[in-house]
Parts: C-alpha cells; structure tokens; sequence
C-alpha cells in the first residue's frame, strides 16, 4: 500500500489490487482509517492477551510537511512504513 497524503485527505495505492483510493478527512482521520485497515488483533498463545499486529506494510510520501506529519502519526502508533517520493517511485 502506497500512502500519497494531502491536505484535505490522501490518495492509497492498493498495489496487489491494482487499485487507487481517495480517502478525505484530517489527517487523523485518514491516518486511523488506514490503522485499522493494515492492523488485526491475534490472540498470543503465551500471555493469552490480545496483541495488534500490522498485516500490511505501507509506504509512504514524506516528501512534503503534511506527509511528515502522517509518518510522526504513525510512529507514535507503532506503525511501520518505507518513506518514499510517489512522484519518482510511481509514476
């Protein structure tokens, strides 16, 4: 999944898909819907406890402020991510 952020939402590139996606909101709101998209629950078997785990790696365009701020969001989260610049990596 490639995270393209704008000021009013971003733009997600669904690659095995071969699907491109506008999502709209704060950046807050897009960074949690794209959270809970790439997260699941798993039970771990040791401590019987729930434990959040990220199916889906992202990359994503910190090229420009609003796209570091997504990648702080994210770090604070715990999210893992590749920077990248979507005008050179993608088009």
């Amino acid at each position: 999944m490639i995270i393209d952020p704008r000021r009013s939402g971003c733009i997600i590139w669904f690659m095995s898909k071969r699907k491109v996606q506008t999502i709209n909101g704060t950046l807050e709101e897009c960074a949690d819907r794209i959270i809970k998209y790439i997260t699941k629950y798993e039970l771990d078997e040791e401590t019987k406890e729930e434990k959040l785990i990220q199916w889906c790696y992202i990359k994503l365009d910190t090229t420009c402020s609003i796209g570091k701020l997504y990648a702080e969001y994210f770090k604070d989260k715990g999210i893992k991510f590749d920077t990248i610049k979507v005008a050179l990596d993608i088009l």
